[in-house]
């Protein structure tokens, strides 16, 4: 799981693409990800950065939401996909 303070960082850089890949990049440069998320956060950052659409955004979004280790990032998460319906 990311940390809470990782992944409010990237959740507060949505609206910046490239702000939130050199994010992505420090926390994981800093070791402040686990070695099992590391590419798979990098890679949704960098597909982010290179292509920014609100669908890609969605996907980082959810992304972030479904690897924090804060609860109330990850209720959000459910909440939104509950008010989908």
């Amino acid at each position: 799981m990311l940390p809470p303070s990782v992944a409010q960082a990237l959740l507060a850089a949505l609206d910046d693409p490239p702000r939130l890949r050199r994010l992505a990049i420090a926390a994981v440069n800093s070791h402040e990800v686990p070695p099992a998320l590391q590419e798979a956060l990098l890679a949704t950052a960098n597909g982010y950065a290179e292509q920014p659409t609100s669908r890609a955004k969605s996907r980082v979004r959810a992304w972030l939401r479904a690897h924090s280790s804060n609860k109330a990032i990850a209720a959000e998460s459910s909440a939104a996909r509950l008010g989908e319906w």
